[in-house]
């Protein structure tokens, strides 16, 4: 069982939305005494400099990422200074999607927080360059933030439970987050009418399970089933009824050409959600 976050790994691109996700990086770190990792990432340049020509645009080009160096030390340094958490800086270049996750894995990080914005470079409805693609090349969990505001706290935390048997390793990542801030947590389940009696039961079996693995640490935990045809829609809707501020996901990512076209659960969730989710692999 995970007690604390070591490493957090966060791409910046110094834009008003990312900024959000910082500060809700920065809390984080503060309360688990977590390091924590600036990530600027350079797409793959498609320029060409043929020998002897274009000197200037050359020079132009170093003068940007010696600025862009600049610019990540005195971020580096600010937060330092004024919230007394150690920061480190880092650029790389690449597909973002990949980037991401490899630097992750270099650093040892634990946690990549990402902002959710529909219009930006860190999120778009194409999974060729989403939180989703990210999430498939990534071995750790992915908080996504709402690019609209920033969280400081999880005060009210919404774990979905399906049927799936590994389905409580989320809560080995998410337990450090509930006892740091002192969570209530919802167990909610949506049952499809055509959901298989085994299936049921698996529910059943889980809901019981995490209850008294929080139970132990004496975390207020509520329980709510419903029936409804689309979880993800459902799970989206009882957050806002709830006015929970985290929700925790296991996500499944399903491959081929049908996946490409259509939004499973874990798209779903990540997209729609007007709050922060936190995306868990299996392992």
């Amino acid at each position: 069982m995970k007690e604390s976050f070591k490493n957090i790994i966060i791409p910046v691109n110094f834009s008003e939305s990312a900024a959000n996700a910082l500060k809700t990086g920065i809390a984080m770190c503060k309360r688990h005494g977590a390091v924590l990792h600036l990530l600027h990432i350079k797409e793959n340049s498609h320029l060409v400099f043929p020998p002897g020509k274009n000197p200037r645009i050359l020079e132009m080009v170093l003068e940007a990422e010696v600025a862009t160096l600049n610019r990540l030390e005195s971020q580096a340094n600010m937060i330092m200074a004024q919230n007394n958490i150690v920061c480190f800086y880092h650029t790389a270049e690449g597909p973002y999607y990949q980037t991401i996750p490899s630097k992750a894995k270099d650093l040892y990080c634990d946690l990549i927080i990402i902002e959710k914005n529909h219009s930006g470079s860190g999120f778009s409805l194409l999974k060729t360059n989403s939180i989703y693609k990210v999430l498939e090349h990534s071995g750790c969990a992915i908080l996504t933030v709402p690019h609209e505001r920033a969280y400081l706290d999880f005060k009210n935390v919404l774990i979905p439970v399906r049927p799936l048997r590994a389905g409580l390793e989320k809560l080995g990542i998410t337990l450090p987050i509930i006892k740091k801030n002192n969570s209530s947590v919802l167990l909610f389940s949506t049952q499809n009418p055509e959901m298989k009696k085994e299936e049921r039961q698996t529910v059943d079996t889980l809901m019981k399970k995490a209850d008294q693995l929080m139970s132990k640490d004496d975390v207020q935990v509520e329980k709510e089933l419903n029936v409804a045809r689309d979880m993800a829609r459902e799970v989206v809707r009882k957050a806002v009824e709830k006015k929970s501020d985290l929700i925790v996901i296991t996500a499944t990512l399903k491959k081929g050409l049908k996946a490409f076209f259509t939004r499973d659960y874990t798209q779903k969730v990540i997209e729609d959600s007007p709050v922060p989710v936190l995306s868990v692999k299996i392992a």
